[in-house]
């Protein structure tokens, strides 16, 4: 082995002992001769942090090993700082967004997984919700609610400890093993309304409910859910409200908040008129989503989707999913109404959940058509929460597409024909003297500025809103489009900032002057 590489191999060998990656005793006394056979030999080798796990998990992690291998052997220096952050070693990258990464980290002093959010931007209103994120989630503690652990900083980074939930998110279980059973999601249901509850005590709302933020967590004790990301969360209670409503996302959009195929109706009117109930609605639409696969309306248009929330029926979950009891569809009926007023409180909403479980109502009506034999239900574990640790599959179910959202049908305006216009003098004369008495230019001005139709041909005819004309010279067609620059104010926002663009505002003052010449008979010139 050349001398350079040896010097590459100390140095690595430095990094993942001094990073607390590998023991010393670990490192292998005959180093293979190339980089690949020595990382895959110390991946074999289980994490010393590992040691009072059943399976203990490798040294190094496919994510880690890939890292290694990416860097080895000109850019070591920074090796460090992308396997360690403070006390957490990096295990794998499991999520990526604008604001920043989220790691699957190790507590070396907790001795834990942990979710690590890193935020990695300059920009002042990503920080300041970053903290605000932070507040909320400290807190907050309920089983149903992804815990919160500590907020850090390292290398001018923040770090957003959280709970590891290892499991999918509603959206990833539908991919997975197809529509969820009507007793799951109502033994979910009644968990999630218990976490919503505990969250609105404390006076935060999340408005962001949706499929992909609930999540499933296989722990030792058994299935939970728990809702995650709280990076649109309102707090009623503290300053952050004011900074919440304001908050730039990809789900924040001209004070529009949410998930639109999620939203409650009041919630396309702005941040401002979200509330607990809204947080019901979205919740609502995420239980019809584990039960239908698919979202409650239909809508390829941001347009669309908003127009289905605030005038389309309620759809009824029966007509995609009929072995669903009524009992269910009805009170997610109830949860989606589009009066917030009408929607049941979090209290009454867990006890009707709760009936539903202790009680189950019959299944209804089956399919009239056969469908393909569902895969074999796996024997499920009861545990203490009332959930399986593998649930089983529901049958599969074909999937009932809504009525489309008719699209808004604009009625062409219809074509005038143009006014026959004499061509003897006499009768022109007429016509212009009848005009300038019923039209002077005052009041064509007026009615520009309240936008009443009053338009003008390329060949010189104007004519009013009645549809009567005449043609005009071509000073005077100069004069009909000063006056229409002039009721249209664009001058003035021309005048107000010259410095942008300095040749309209002196084309804007000399028109400007040369009109009031016009209309007043003042000779400014």
């Amino acid at each position: 082995m050349e001398p350079k590489t040896e010097r590459e191999l100390d140095a690595l060998r430095s990094i993942l002992i001094g990073q607390e990656l590998l023991r010393s005793e670990q490192w292998p006394e005959e180093v293979p001769s190339t980089i690949d056979e020595l990382l895959e030999e110390l991946a074999a080798i289980p994490a010393w942090w590992g040691s009072e796990m059943d399976k203990p998990p490798g040294s190094l992690t496919p994510w880690q090993v890939r890292q290694i291998r990416k860097r080895f052997p000109e850019s070591l220096s920074g090796l460090a700082r992308v396997l360690r952050l403070n006390s957490f070693l990096l295990m794998d990258q499991i999520g990526q967004g604008g604001m920043g990464v989220v790691y699957k980290g190790w507590d070396v002093e907790k001795s834990r997984y942990v979710a690590i959010k890193r935020i990695k931007t300059d920009r002042r209103e990503l920080r300041k919700r970053f903290r605000m994120e932070a507040r909320i989630q400290r807190k907050l503690r309920h089983p149903n609610i992804a815990r919160f652990y500590s907020v850090e900083k390292v290398a001018g980074s923040d770090l957003l400890v959280m709970e590891f939930l290892n499991g999918r998110t509603i959206s990833g279980e539908i991919r997975h093993r197809g529509r969820i059973h009507w007793r799951e999601v109502a033994r979910w249901g009644e968990l999630l309304v218990d976490g919503l509850i505990h969250m609105h005590n404390a006076r935060i709302l999340h408005r962001d409910i949706k499929p992909s933020n609930v999540m499933l967590h296989r722990s030792p004790e058994g299935l939970v859910i728990k809702f995650l990301d709280l990076g649109l969360a309102k707090n009623l209670a503290g300053d952050d409200a004011s900074f919440a409503d304001a908050s730039v996302a990809q789900t924040v959009m001209g004070g529009i908040v949410g998930t639109y195929h999620y939203m409650a109706p009041e919630a396309w009117k702005g941040a401002e008129f979200i509330t607990a109930e809204s947080d019901l609605y979205s919740l609502g639409s995420t239980l019809f989503y584990a039960l239908a696969g698919r979202t409650p309306y239909d809508g390829t248009t941001l347009y669309q989707i908003m127009q289905a929330h605030l005038y389309l029926p309620i759809p009824s979950i029966r007509t995609i999913r009929p072995d669903v009891p009524e009992a269910i569809d009805k009170l997610i009926r109830t949860m989606m109404s589009r009066d917030p007023k009408d929607r049941p409180t979090g209290t009454l909403l867990r006890e009707r959940f709760e009936r539903i479980r202790r009680d189950p109502p019959p299944s209804s009506t089956r399919l009239s058509t056969p469908v393909a034999a569902s895969p074999p239900a796996i024997p499920a574990k009861k545990t203490g929460n009332g959930f399986a640790d593998e649930p089983s599959h529901s049958p599969p179910i074909r999937r009932a597409r809504l009525p489309p959202i008719p699209a808004p049908v604009r009625q062409p305006r219809p074509k005038e024909p143009p006014p026959a216009i004499p061509d003897t003098d006499a009768t022109q004369e007429a016509r212009q003297a009848r005009f300038d008495r019923q039209m002077p230019v005052y009041q064509l001005l007026a009615r520009w500025a309240r936008a009443v139709r009053v338009d003008m041909t390329s060949t010189g005819t104007i004519r009013d809103e009645d549809g009567r004309g005449m043609r005009l010279s071509k000073d005077d067609v100069h004069r009909w489009r000063t006056a229409a620059f002039l009721s249209s104010w664009d001058w003035l926002r021309s005048l107000s900032k010259p410095w942008r663009h300095p040749v309209r505002a002196c084309v804007a003052l000399a028109v400007a002057v040369s009109t009031l010449r016009w209309i007043f008979g003042v000779r400014i010139w």
